[in-house]
């Protein structure tokens, strides 16, 4: 926004994404608002067409929804219904958002980009997590393809695989002392 560029702020949850907006309207463009579930398909299909039509097209897109919220199992006691819901809220929202609005792209002729927040547990795996490192691991690999499919249209995509992060889905597991000194402890500049 500050560099002149046109906003939309997308989230399931209304009031976060109006303060998301009005930050981004601060630093002088305004934003735009839309709720969206990004785990549902029609859903994610109608906010970037909505979005597409009103800036007269879309050169950027991040997808960064997901996240773990705290939601530490370990594997034996993972039910389906459980991996379900972080694989849809992970890799299901990243594949869903960046097809809708890779394809919007190509039928415009934008050349563009695709930015995905993955995470480090892509990579490597902490206990009781196996299907957040899992869901991320997805998102991974689902980077790469995209990558190589939407070269020959001049759009790229990019993972951003950050650590553990201080987020409103995070705080309660890091509040708790234990939980945050283990993971400051793995992390070189030894913070959140």
């Amino acid at each position: 926004a500050a560099q002149g560029n046109r906003i939309a702020c997308v989230d399931i949850d209304a009031d976060g994404v109006r303060e998301t907006a009005e930050m981004a309207s601060a630093q002088g463009n305004d934003a735009i608002v839309r709720t969206c579930d990004v785990t549902d398909w029609a859903a994610v299909q109608a906010m970037a067409a909505g979005v597409a039509d009103e800036f007269g097209g879309v050169d950027v897109v991040v997808t960064s929804a997901g996240g773990s919220a705290g939601d530490v199992v370990h594997f034996l006691d993972l039910d389906p219904e459980r991996w379900a819901r972080m694989i849809d809220r992970n890799l299901t929202s990243t594949f869903y958002t960046g097809l809708a609005f890779a394809r919007r792209m190509v039928a415009d002729g934008t050349a563009g980009a695709i930015v995905c927040i993955s995470s480090q547990l892509s990579e490597v795996v902490r206990p009781a997590l196996a299907h957040y490192c899992s869901s991320k691991g997805g998102v991974r690999q689902l980077v790469r393809a995209m990558a190589v499919d939407l070269a020959e249209h001049d759009i790229r995509v990019n993972a951003v695989a950050p650590g553990p992060t201080w987020t409103p889905g995070t705080q309660e597991l890091f509040s708790r002392p234990e939980v945050r000194a283990r993971n400051e402890a793995s992390i070189p500049m030894g913070r959140l």
